[in-house]
């Protein structure tokens, strides 16, 4: 459910920062439905992997980071 997601997520990023343990924080803020906070944690997310130099997650960041900014969950998340 998605409050035990965002509560273990928020745990992961203490303790085991990564730009995928913040991303993964950003998904479960937007399924409980905390959309501006997720555009802001995934915005972030895509500052670091770009200046990371992580083209690899740039799509999908930026997708979810549109799909946030317009109160939708992250895309594999939709419809379920």
């Amino acid at each position: 459910d998605g409050p035990r997601a965002l509560a273990l997520a928020e745990r992961l990023t203490v303790t085991a920062p990564s730009l995928e343990n913040a991303e993964t924080r950003a998904m479960a803020l937007a399924a409980v439905g905390r959309f501006d906070e997720a555009a802001d944690v995934q915005a972030r997310v895509l500052a670091s992997a770009q200046q990371a130099g992580r083209a690899d997650l740039e799509g999908r960041l930026q997708a979810n980071l549109s799909r946030y900014r317009k109160g939708q969950p992250a895309e594999y998340l939709a419809g379920i």
